[in-house]
C-alpha cells in the first residue's frame, strides 16, 4: 500500500483489505482496523509493504499486527527519511540506492522468505513486478 506524505488510513486499509479479499462490515477506521487485524491473525505468514512512508505511522490504527502480536507478520517500510524507521522502531534498516532488476529480485525473495518456498507462478510474477517497481 502506498502511504505518501498525507496518509489516508481508510485508503491504506482498503488496499490491504483488497489484497486479503476482505469486505468491511464496519465503517469506522477503528472497526476496519479490527477486521484487518483479525484477518491477518488468521494467516500463518504475511508480508506487508508500506511504500513511500514520510512520517511515523501507527500500524495498530491500520490494523497491522506487529512484534509479539504476530511473529509471522513481516512489514517492509520504504522511506527516504531514516528518522521514520527510527521512530517506528524498525528492527532492521537497510539503506539502498536504486538496484538493478536482478539485485531487487534477490533482495525481495530473501526478505519475503521466498528463497526456498515452493510458490505459484502467479505469486512469483506479482512479486517480480513489485521488486522491479521498487528497485
Amino acid at each position: 500500500a502506498v502511504v505518501s506524505q498525507t496518509p489516508n488510513i481508510k485508503n491504506i486499509q482498503g488496499r490491504i483489505a483488497d489484497s486479503l479479499d476482505l469486505r468491511f462490515e464496519k465503517e469506522t477506521e477503528e472497526g476496519r482496523a479490527a477486521q484487518i487485524w483479525h484477518r491477518l491473525q488468521e494467516k500463518k505468514k504475511i508480508f506487508i509493504i508500506l511504500d513511500d512512508v514520510w512520517k511515523e505511522l501507527d500500524l495498530a490504527a491500520i490494523g497491522i499486527p506487529f512484534g509479539a502480536d504476530h511473529k509471522g507478520c513481516k512489514v517492509l517500510l520504504t522511506t527516504r527519511l531514516q528518522h521514520v524507521c527510527t521512530r517506528m522502531r524498525s528492527q532492521t534498516k537497510i539503506q539502498l540506492d536504486v538496484l538493478s532488476n536482478d539485485e531487487a529480485w534477490t533482495l525481495f525473495k530473501h526478505n519475503a522468505g521466498l528463497d526456498d518456498a515452493p510458490c505459484h507462478s502467479e505469486l512469483i510474477d506479482v512479486a517480480q513486478k513489485v521488486a522491479g517497481e521498487c528497485k
